[in-house]
């Protein structure tokens, strides 16, 4: 296929960032209000397995990690991973509670696909597999927390919020303050 694969490694430019926050809002808001649909019972919330494997998971690793790289951690971030086992239910949660809907789960560079000539889809998302239910915004923090430098996210970051929250309602998700986006 012609189009190029997004690459961890190399962050995207505006243009691609942009796309991927359009397209992000445009499912959430095609599941918006549905995620509790019977047909979908078959698509697990954040709070169900397999997710309720990661506090486990999580556990079993971060040792391992602060054994062969935790000299690369300041002691904050230290703490934030000692600490973190223990918040991992409640966060679960809390992203499954409403406002829920469809989300990808696994939005980062290395499973989306840019356009780069006439004709094709300017964006295809691939790698389906940890779809879930869920807060859309979920999708917007992992894309954003696993694809931007951090210096650059956090320069931009509340601009794609809005941009997000904006799409939503073009797309006619109502009762949804930017309040609660941020939330």
């Amino acid at each position: 296929h012609p189009a190029e694969v997004g690459d961890q490694l190399n962050p995207p430019g505006d243009v691609e960032v942009g796309l991927v926050v359009d397209a992000m809002a445009d499912l959430h808001a095609a599941w918006w209000g549905n995620a509790d649909d019977p047909n979908l019972s078959w698509v697990p919330y954040m709070s169900d397995l397999p997710w309720t494997n990661v506090e486990a998971s999580f556990a079993g690793f971060w040792p391992v990690f602060k054994e062969n790289l935790g000299h690369t951690l300041n002691a904050r971030l230290r703490a934030i991973g000692d600490g973190f086992t223990s918040k991992i239910p409640l966060l679960l949660e809390r992203v499954s509670k409403g406002p829920a809907t469809l989300i990808h789960a696994d939005c980062r560079l290395d499973n989306l696909f840019f356009g780069s000539g006439p004709g094709q889809d300017e964006l295809v998302v691939i790698d389906w597999q940890l779809m879930s239910r869920a807060r859309g915004t979920y999708d917007i923090a992992y894309f954003l927390g696993q694809s931007i430098e951090p210096e650059r996210r956090a320069s931009i970051e509340m601009n794609l919020l809005r941009r997000y929250h904006s799409r939503l309602g073009e797309k006619g998700v109502t009762d949804y303050s930017f309040e609660d986006c941020l939330d």
